[in-house]
């Protein structure tokens, strides 16, 4: 479990997202990949430990220019 500040998430414009599709989703997405040209891994602009996602959100202000946090219990 974690603590989470409800308020900092509005104050801050933060948006938590989950990863998890539906089966009859994945081959459509798995095309798209396949056609990916490297456009896609551009989108994640931070690729973090899982253990790091505390530290982050708890950062003032952030950086700039982060687009999509992908946080991994296997990095």
């Amino acid at each position: 479990r974690i603590w989470v500040a409800p308020f900092e998430i509005f104050r801050r414009q933060i948006r938590l997202v989950g990863s998890h599709s539906l089966n009859r989703n994945i081959p459509q997405a798995l095309d798209i990949l396949r056609r990916d040209d490297g456009t896609m891994a551009r989108l994640v602009s931070h690729r973090l430990p899982l253990a790091e996602l505390l530290p982050f959100f708890a950062k003032s202000g952030g950086d700039p220019a982060t687009m999509k946090v992908q946080f991994s219990a296997d990095i």
